[in-house]
């Protein structure tokens, strides 16, 4: 595990997993969806954590051939998110609006990563209050490569005008983990238990709370 420098100025976030325990959810509204075609789970969903929703449903899509398009199931798998959430009355990770507290008092600018779209991001930082906290944003509906390509992080250095060498990120997937390497961007990996297990060897330091991030900034 490499050292990690302390000096930072932008601190970037992946959503899903990191910024809520969001994994246990879109593994059920795509099980939901699924059901819903009549299929069962011949593959592995997990596979996916932190990958693309849409290369998920283009496979399905074409192996079963679905009278639905990739746009239509992966809008449905948010709005089924979103749903349980206001339901089960999900709260955001332990420690975030701690962290970014503090962030924000110490005059760090903050940031979104995430491969999920615009529509979804938006209602869950609106959901949990904290859309303020966030300077900058980049969605995966608003680059031509998800993660674990570089393209989304590559957007936010851009936007904000800061250099990788004073960035980090904080990702809980192998996927987010190269992305955020590929960019050259310091990674911090979460180890979300609930995101599976997930190979985060390219992270340069992993943390068990969200909280610890404090440690390398």
């Amino acid at each position: 595990m490499n050292t990690v420098e302390r000096k930072k100025d932008l601190v970037i976030f992946d959503v899903d997993g990191v910024i809520f325990d969001s994994e246990p959810l879109h593994y059920r509204a795509k099980l939901e969806i699924l059901q819903s075609y009549g299929l069962n789970e011949t593959f592995n969903l997990k596979e996916y954590v932190g990958k693309p929703n849409k290369d998920l449903w283009t496979k399905i899509i074409k192996e079963n051939n679905l009278n639905a398009n990739q746009e239509e199931l992966e809008l449905r798998q948010f709005n089924l998110i979103l749903d349980y959430v206001k339901k089960q009355k999900i709260q955001p990770t332990n420690g975030l609006e701690q962290l970014l507290s503090e962030l924000k008092k110490n005059n760090y600018k903050i940031a979104i990563a995430s491969s999920s779209n615009r529509y979804y991001i938006s209602r869950v930082l609106e959901y949990f209050h904290i859309s303020g906290y966030f300077d900058y944003s980049v969605t995966g509906d608003e680059v031509k490569f998800q993660k674990p390509s570089p393209d989304i992080y590559q957007k936010v250095l851009s936007i904000s005008g800061i250099k990788k060498d004073s960035t980090i990120a904080i990702e809980d997937s192998a996927s987010g983990v190269r992305a955020a390497a590929s960019a050259g961007i310091t990674c911090i990996g979460y180890r979300n238990l609930t995101s599976g297990v997930q190979d985060l060897f390219l992270a340069d330091a992993i943390i068990q709370e969200l909280i610890q991030v404090k440690n390398y900034i």
